[in-house]
């Protein structure tokens, strides 16, 4: 569902602006975001109708609470694999965040010569892979019962794609698709090194792992 949202983001949003300008463009995407609130307000559900067995939680003083998020906090960082983890996320997410989201679009306009929305039409490539390569690549992990195999791949291929974007760009309009469909595919690694997070922790530091490894 990310990955339509930044596909919708990007050529459709991008032709809407050509076309209506963007304050129009704007004002369009809020009264949507108002519906879509209205929409969760109205429908999403605490806890399934039938669930009668209401939990309460019993209140702490907040000096204790910020204690136990503390000593949480320094196990996750003092576990060597939190780091490695982290740092292996960054790696695969980094040219999504900066490619796919940011200067991507810019860049290959300029360097094919073509409009911003074709531009933004190919690197929507990325975000189709993504969607399509994710849940297969978690699925393998599993399967094979293996994290560090397919990231490693995953990793490489990413190195691959991005160093022939940036440094030696082909001028066919396929083959720079293709490197952008194997960009999307290397991100599908991301989703692995929660996996490993998953595997590495005990539950009770598991959020404030998840947490490290997204930030």
């Amino acid at each position: 569902m990310g990955c339509l949202g930044a596909i919708f983001a990007g050529a459709p949003i991008a032709a809407l602006i050509a076309h209506f300008g963007w304050r129009t463009s704007l004002y369009g995407a809020g009264i949507l975001g108002v519906m879509l609130a209205t929409l969760c307000a109205l429908f999403l559900q605490d806890h399934p109708h039938s669930n009668t067995d209401k939990k309460t939680i019993e209140a702490m003083p907040f000096i204790q609470i910020l204690h136990a998020t503390w000593h949480r906090f320094i196990q996750v960082l003092t576990k060597p694999q939190s780091w490695t983890v982290g740092l292996s996320a960054f790696a695969i997410w980094a040219p999504i965040a900066i490619f796919a989201e940011s200067w991507g679009t810019s860049y290959l306009s300029l360097l094919q010569g073509i409009s911003q929305t074709e531009a933004a039409s190919e690197v929507m490539w990325v975000w189709i892979a993504m969607a399509t390569a994710s849940p297969l690549a978690g699925w393998l992990s599993n399967a094979l019962q293996n994290r560090k195999l397919p990231t490693l791949v995953l990793l490489f291929t990413g190195l691959f794609a991005s160093s022939i974007l940036v440094f030696y760009p082909p001028q066919s309009p396929f083959l720079i698709s293709l490197l952008l469909f194997l960009l999307g595919v290397a991100s599908a690694g991301q989703p692995i090194t929660f996996g490993m997070v998953h595997d590495n922790n005990p539950d009770n530091t598991l959020g404030t792992a998840i947490a490290l490894n997204n930030m």
